[in-house]
């Protein structure tokens, strides 16, 4: 069962799902069994992400400070 809780798929970035061919093993620090392969990003999908969170932040900010958005910013607190 617990080979099935950690499959990796690849790194999602921006809507898309990157798979890098490099990975690193994680393993149980309790018992040092391998869990998994975890896919290692290169700078590529490194950039791709700031660049997809900056924009995100961005349209986060202009919802937020538009009438109807600080209604909604407003009921949270």
């Amino acid at each position: 069962m617990i080979d099935k809780l950690f499959q990796i798929k690849g790194t999602y970035v921006n809507g898309q799902w990157m798979n890098n061919p490099n990975t690193y093993e994680v393993t149980n620090p309790s018992n040092g069994e391998k869990l998994c392969d975890v896919p290692i990003s290169d700078n590529q999908e490194l950039e791709l992400a700031v660049q997809s969170a900056a924009k995100a932040q961005k349209n986060l900010g202009k919802k937020i400070f538009e009438p109807e958005g600080r209604r909604s910013f407003k009921a949270l607190f």
